[in-house]
């Protein structure tokens, strides 16, 4: 599989951060140890995460996961569990919401 990134970056994201908007690559840059720089909103109720790409190794790797590349499991299970819970948090603040206190429509 040949993976051809798509031009995913806003203009007010820095030039030197990668944006992903995939959770399962952004859990594989995060176990990686690719420094998290923050949420980005990519639309209505959905963000993308930034992450510190000076060097351009987050690209790098972000491309190798659609390679076959691997890393750690549990790095893996617990970059996955942090970004949900970042995400999680960031939709119910942003929603009005406190914790446990979901909103009905």
């Amino acid at each position: 599989m040949n993976y051809q990134p798509k031009p995913r970056q806003p203009d007010h994201v820095g030039k030197y951060e990668h944006l992903e908007s995939s959770l399962d690559v952004a859990s594989f840059l995060l176990a990686k140890r690719h420094a998290l720089v923050g949420l980005e909103p990519v639309g209505k109720g959905r963000f993308a995460f930034r992450f510190d790409d000076a060097d351009g190794s987050s690209e790098t790797d972000a491309r190798s996961f659609y390679m076959g590349a691997t890393c750690e499991a549990q790095s893996f299970a617990e970059s996955l569990k942090r970004l949900k819970s970042l995400l999680y948090t960031e939709k119910d603040m942003r929603n009005g919401n406190g914790k446990n206190n979901y909103r009905r429509n």
